[in-house]
């Protein structure tokens, strides 16, 4: 818009991809896989227990490819 290259929207998208990914293995709401919740929420309290970001997956990897 005024000529030079930003990265004002790379906090908007990380956002909209995380949403996008929790309507998918959290909420089910994709009817392609099933209303299954393939992803624990994790709980936000003592998060020391585990590493931001980590996920312990309990699916194949073919689901893991059709969720991504």
């Amino acid at each position: 818009m005024f000529g030079k290259v930003s990265i004002g929207a790379a906090d908007d998208l990380a956002k909209v991809s995380d949403i996008a990914r929790s309507y998918v293995a959290q909420y089910g709401m994709v009817g392609e896989l099933g209303e299954v919740a393939y992803d624990r929420q994790h709980s936000q309290f003592l998060q020391g227990a585990q590493s931001p970001g980590w996920l312990e997956r309990r699916y194949a990897e073919e689901t893991a490819r059709e969720i991504d």
